[in-house]
């Protein structure tokens, strides 16, 4: 067996005697959105966070190195034990390759259930491999695991350290200032109604975000936000891009306010605007910079937030914005 597979186990053990110990008294889960703070998801007594909330651009991570982090939060990688769990967490990233919190603690088991442990103690109670995964590995080496992007968050195997990945926190919610939070949270959708609207959701302090299903081309969807008195939404900054991370929950590829204004020049950052007619300070493109081709002249987000353009005619949701 491996050092590294040791060092695995010897963490995830530690871990969950830690977890054990602290956690023999039995907790009626609050049932509120306000006992997780601002960033994070409240969902059947846990709270989660997803790194594509990020404001900053360190969005993947190895799996030791989001574990680190969701430590610093008071968490752990997320452990999932049910489909609807599972469908959940998939969404959280727009169905990227998610870490989860599950290691492989013993190589001679790895494909069943007693072979593999949740990095917060919890038991293995649902399972939902990839065809082919776990795979065998000679040097042992393959054995942390996360959410595959094309295959509706079905699990694989993948290099601990190497590989870099989105990731989803998981901690119970807290019961210590649940009031207050949730006075806080009550507040926030009160002026979400107050300054936005029915159907709106704030972001930020500035900004109200409206998510609408139906599919359009990029023309239609302007002209539906123009009728709301709002535009396609624009993107500034990580923090903004953050911020719609948050509001548009799905694995679905909408249409953002992104225009091309010169053909000959679809390829660079200049030959775009938004189409409130800022300029393009801030770019995520998938691949750096957009694909070279003079007839993909809208854009659109993709799994994980980055950006892409594509042919203005296809049919896509849409997300429009208003600015309070």
């Amino acid at each position: 067996m491996s050092s590294l597979l040791s060092v695995i186990q010897i963490f995830v053990t530690l871990v969950i005697l830690c977890r054990t110990e602290a956690t023999n008294t039995t907790i009626t889960p609050p049932t509120d959105q306000g006992a997780c703070e601002d960033e994070w998801v409240f969902r059947n007594g846990f709270c989660y966070w997803s790194s594509s909330f990020n404001k900053g651009v360190y969005r993947i991570n190895s799996w030791f190195g989001a574990e680190r982090d969701c430590r610093r939060k008071r968490a752990d990688l997320v452990s999932i034990h049910s489909e609807s769990e599972n469908n959940f967490v998939h969404k959280m990233t727009h169905c990227a390759r998610t870490w989860t919190g599950l290691t492989t603690i013993d190589e001679s088991k790895r494909a069943k259930t007693e072979g593999n442990e949740w990095i917060d103690g919890t038991s293995r109670t649902y399972l939902n491999w990839y065809a082919g995964h776990p795979h065998g590995d000679s040097n042992h080496r393959y054995n942390c695991y996360y959410q595959h992007d094309s295959t509706g968050g079905k699990w694989a195997n993948a290099l601990c350290t190497a590989d870099r990945m989105y990731y989803v926190c998981k901690k119970p919610a807290e019961m210590a200032n649940i009031r207050a939070a949730a006075f806080s949270h009550r507040m926030r959708a009160k002026r979400a109604a107050d300054k936005c609207g029915k159907g709106w959701k704030l972001a930020g302090n500035d900004k109200c975000l409206h998510v609408n299903n139906t599919r359009v081309d990029f023309f239609e969807a302007l002209l539906q936000c123009q009728s709301l008195g709002a535009h396609l939404t624009t993107m500034h900054s990580a923090q903004e891009e953050a911020q719609l991370s948050r509001a548009f929950d799905s694995c679905d590829t909408p249409w953002i306010g992104l225009e091309n204004t010169d053909p000959n020049r679809v390829n660079s950052n200049a030959g775009w605007k938004w189409n409130d007619n800022t300029v393009l300070r801030y770019s995520n493109w998938q691949s750096t910079t957009p694909t070279n081709d003079k007839t993909k002249q809208c854009g659109k987000l993709v799994r994980g937030l980055s950006w892409v353009n594509t042919h203005c005619w296809e049919l896509l949701p849409f997300i429009c914005q208003k600015n309070i």
